[in-house]
């Protein structure tokens, strides 16, 4: 199986507490657009833009940034103004504004960070830039935790075993909007990996699985997979038992930080922290099939299902019961996989 582009659940969230009013389309030609760029640096780590609470997008070296805000006064700085202090700018409708980055790594800069420079200075040193892809609209999302939206739930990981090792990190997810809502197009959304240093990415390798309904108040799954290659091991005469695969995938995750997907067009967010630590010792099932890091909990009702036979048919629908419970609403099937275009 080749590795597909993402789709994903759009579910409409509540927005009691957006940090900002989102920008009418009725308004959009009032909004401005800010500008934040960085030039050469010493290393190639990236640095978060926040706009008042909310992060909008992060920035290497020779690249920018493009915002549209809503005329006002905002605060703007590396991070959200609840822990540090933000430099604040009276934004008016219709113009441009460009902010610098002065990396804090010269002892002769006096005033490191985000900087608001001429318009005339800004417009001469962007040229040659490369854009950024990934940028999220302020005041459009759901504050949640931390001020990065709604959490989904890690439960388990199942590992298919052919040629490759298809891992799928099982979440589940509670649709807090006060009616059910139904998937129509998952093409505006977009999956974002998420580095410890703060950096986004996109990882064309992982794609989400979704039902097609998240009923209000209810729980459902999203799953992300991805394919690893596995010819290596085999070359070697490896038998791939459980404990094998569990250190394989161990190797594989021990960087990944968090994803977070997120669609304007439908004011959700979603954030998947990692906390992907595969368990050898708590391994289930039978080839080609396994599932490990189950809890205590479910251990149990998977104990259950693997104690008699292969996985069957009848067993892929149990395992499921056993995460979540048996009214859930989940696909039979995870959801065909469409391309995203670049936002």
């Amino acid at each position: 199986m080749k590795p597909t582009a993402l789709s994903v659940v759009v579910v409409c969230l509540s927005l009691q507490t957006v940090t900002a009013k989102p920008i009418p389309p009725s308004e959009v030609d009032e909004s401005a657009v800010i500008y934040f760029y960085r030039g050469i640096a010493l290393t190639n780590h990236p640095t978060s833009v926040f706009i008042d609470d909310d992060e909008v997008c992060s920035i290497r070296p020779q690249m920018f940034c493009v915002v549209k805000v809503r005329p006002g006064k905002h605060g703007v700085a590396q991070f959200s103004k609840n822990a540090y202090t933000q430099k604040e700018v009276s934004v008016e409708p219709g113009r441009e504004y460009y902010f610098n980055f002065r990396p804090n790594n010269l002892l002769l800069i006096e005033d490191p960070g985000w900087k608001l420079v001429p318009p005339e200075s800004g417009q001469k040193e962007i040229r040659g830039l490369r854009q950024e892809e990934i940028v999220v609209p302020p005041g459009v999302f759901p504050k949640g935790i931390l001020g990065l939206g709604d959490a989904a739930h890690f439960e388990t990981i199942l590992v298919r075993l052919a040629d490759r090792v298809e891992a799928s990190f099982v979440y589940s997810y509670t649709n807090g909007s006060a009616s059910d809502y139904v998937i129509q197009d998952g093409l505006t959304a977009t999956l974002v990996e998420v580095k410890g240093w703060g950096e986004w990415s996109r990882n064309p390798d992982y794609r989400l699985n979704y039902p097609l309904i998240a009923p209000a108040g209810k729980k459902v799954l999203l799953t992300l997979s991805v394919n690893y290659d596995y010819a290596a091991p085999l070359k070697k005469g490896e038998e791939p038992t459980p404990q094998k695969l569990a250190s394989f995938l161990k190797d594989r995750t021990s960087n990944l930080y968090s994803f977070f997907v997120f669609d304007p067009s439908n004011r959700m967010k979603v954030r998947f922290f990692a906390g992907w630590k595969p368990k050898a010792d708590e391994v289930f099932g039978h080839f080609p099939q396994f599932f490990t890091h189950v809890g205590p909990k479910r251990r149990p009702c998977f104990s259950a299902i693997y104690a008699t036979g292969p996985v069957g048919d009848s067993s892929k629908e149990a395992w499921k019961a056993c995460l979540i419970g048996t009214n859930a609403n989940i696909p039979s099937r995870p959801q065909e996989n469409r391309s995203t275009p670049a936002t």
